[in-house]
This record gives structure tokens, C-alpha cells and sequence, in this order.
């Protein structure tokens, strides 16, 4: 999802596990290749407090926060997302 986002344009925060790192800098890496911005927060969403500062570091971070998708998946196989 942060990756079609970035295709159109946005800059996005990516909050995922702290055992998803790996796949997260893929991306991270894949979005700055687009020339977008992406923050990467490691966390629980479970955590009250971690989604309130998930907000601020955005907001802080990246000059606002205009949408937010709620995506808790998981992904099997290969990815094979063409431009």
C-alpha cells in the first residue's frame, strides 16, 4: 500500500513490527527511489501511546498527515508489482 501511495505522489509513514524491519526498509528504500519521503516507526499498534506518537512523528516528520490506512496483513508469496 505505502509504495502504490508513494507511485501517486505521497510521502508516507510506514508503522509496522519491530520483526517486519526487513521488508519495511525494502520498501523505504523503493520509495526514496521515487523520490518521495517515507518514515519508518516500529511498533505495536496495540500500544495507545505508540499510536499517538505514530501521529506526532508523522505530523512532525512528513508536514501533516492527510490519510490514513488501516492495512494489518499479511502477505504470502512474491510480490510482482509492475510500474
Amino acid at each position: 500500500m505505502a509504495l502504490l501511495y508513494a507511485r501517486e505522489g505521497a510521502d508516507v509513514a510506514i508503522v509496522h513490527l519491530p520483526e517486519e524491519e526487513p521488508d519495511a526498509k525494502e520498501i523505504h528504500g523503493e520509495i526514496e527511489a521515487l523520490g518521495r519521503r517515507s518514515l519508518l516507526l516500529p511498533g505495536d499498534l496495540r500500544d495507545a501511546e505508540f499510536c499517538a506518537e505514530t501521529v506526532h512523528r508523522t505530523v512532525e516528520e512528513l508536514g501533516g498527515l492527510n490519510v490514513l490506512v488501516s492495512n494489518a496483513a499479511y502477505l504470502n508469496g512474491q510480490r510482482n508489482w509492475t510500474s
